[in-house]
């Protein structure tokens, strides 16, 4: 369930999004390419931060 607050005290329950069926685009690809690269730099560098302490 996702819960959803506009202005004015309105609340709103819906399910959440199946994108199970969405192709995403080849832009969509490569940003997601980009940020899963962008994290594996991150936990590198957090575990060589680690280790030398």
């Amino acid at each position: 369930m996702v819960v959803k607050q506009y202005p004015g005290d309105r609340t709103i329950l819906t399910n959440y999004p199946d994108m199970g069926k969405v192709n995403p685009s080849e832009a969509q690809l490569i940003a997601k390419l980009n940020f899963a690269e962008a994290i594996a730099y991150a936990r590198k560098l957090s575990i060589m931060e680690r280790k030398n302490y």
